[in-house]
Formats: C-alpha cells, sequence, structure tokens
C-alpha cells in the first residue's frame, strides 16, 4: 500500500512539473493528398518570395503560429508572402521515385558501353572495338535517364488547393 501511494505521488509530481512544450513545424501539402513535407525548426529552407526574382536561403529559428511567422536570425516573414519553397532537400522517400530510375537508366548505359568494351577487348586482343549499336543502345539509356532526372518535382508553388501552414502539434 505504501508503495502504491508511493508511486501515484511521484506520477502526479511529475505530471504537474513536466514542462510540455508543443511541437511546431511548416507544413507544405496539397489538400486531400498524402504527399507532405514538413520544415522544423532548425533546418534550412531555400524559399522565393512574391516580390522578388531569386530564391532565399535561410534557417528555420522559430515559428508564430498567431502571427502566421517564419522568424529567422535576419528577421520574420509571413507565410502568406512565400511565392515557392525548394523541396529537393526533403524529397526523402524510401521506395523507387522517377528521379531514380533515372540514375538506373544512365547508370545501366554507361554499364553497358563498359561491359561491351570489355569483352571485345577481350576479344579483339589490345584493342576495344566497341559497336555503333552499342552507343546508340548505350546514349539512348542515358538520355532517357537525364530526361527522368529533370522531370524530378523541384519547387512547390502555394495556390489554389496547395496550402503551405505553420502547425503546432
Amino acid at each position: 500500500m505504501h508503495i502504491k501511494f508511493l508511486l501515484l505521488v511521484a506520477f502526479i509530481w511529475l505530471c504537474i512539473c513536466q514542462e510540455v512544450q508543443a511541437q511546431k513545424y511548416l507544413l507544405l501539402h496539397k489538400a486531400n493528398s498524402k504527399r507532405r513535407y514538413q520544415i522544423y525548426p532548425g533546418e534550412v529552407i531555400r524559399y522565393k518570395l512574391k516580390d522578388q526574382d531569386n530564391y532565399l536561403e535561410d534557417i528555420i529559428r522559430d515559428f508564430d503560429v498567431e502571427k502566421n511567422l517564419i522568424i529567422f536570425d535576419i528577421g520574420a516573414i509571413n507565410v502568406n508572402n512565400i511565392a515557392a519553397v525548394d523541396i529537393r532537400p526533403y524529397e526523402k522517400k524510401p521506395g523507387i521515385s522517377i528521379s531514380r530510375w533515372g540514375t538506373w537508366f544512365i547508370a545501366g548505359g554507361v554499364a553497358y558501353v563498359v561491359i561491351t568494351g570489355f569483352n571485345g577487348l577481350r576479344r579483339a586482343g589490345n584493342e576495344i572495338v566497341i559497336n555503333e549499336s552499342v552507343w546508340i543502345i548505350s546514349g539512348s539509356l542515358v538520355a532517357i535517364g537525364v530526361f527522368l532526372k529533370l522531370m524530378k518535382k523541384k519547387k512547390f508553388k502555394p495556390k489554389g488547393n496547395r496550402l503551405i501552414e505553420i502547425v503546432e502539434i
């Protein structure tokens, strides 16, 4: 009985004394979509303001949820003034994406030339003989890979049902 009472008092004391802090982050998402990008304080964000043509890069220090502000070392900006956010650093999804397919195509094209050249070297002696069709196939694989790498989504623009919000949990 005595131990249960002490455990109860200790539990209540911990609950009262513990300072609960909410987690704040910047949420970039499309309404009714599972894909979300979360940017936390301390992370670097690359963004473009509505009245500027170039991207700025700053470290987020904190968020002001009530005023809808992102606080940086040099100042603060309102979330509504952001025209675009570069999302390349936040694309860390498992699985095979379009960009990874592009990497595989490029690697396959290069590997095809290297393997064919090595096989030709073994057959011809000391000189490397690579057929023209090998160059065409390899070049096609590399071109497809580069095209797929360029198709990667690079920026998030808030308009319509695409939202940038400060969330506090």
